[in-house]
């Protein structure tokens, strides 16, 4: 369950950073960055503890599936908006 919610959580700070590189926010991205670091080291602290490939492919696979679409609904609902 960690790795899952660890997982989403990068996946989401790696495409939210994504789409503030793209869009040219420049504080944004920087925060995103930080947060990677922080999340990359979890991830792989937590990565080692599951027995199974297949399960941790599960486990990573649906909670970046997740964490991306998370991101950009709130990077083009939030962000974005905020321009207009």
């Amino acid at each position: 369950m960690i790795l899952f919610l660890a997982t989403v959580l990068r996946v989401f700070a790696l495409a939210f950073q994504s789409q503030s590189v793209n869009h040219g926010y420049y504080r944004l991205a920087f925060g995103g960055s930080i947060a990677l670091g922080f999340l990359d080291a979890l991830v792989y602290r937590h990565v080692q503890f599951i027995d199974s490939d297949l399960m941790a492919g599960v486990l990573m696979g649906t909670g970046g599936a997740i964490g991306s679409l998370v991101a950009m609904w709130i990077h083009i609902n939030y962000v974005r908006n905020r321009e207009r």
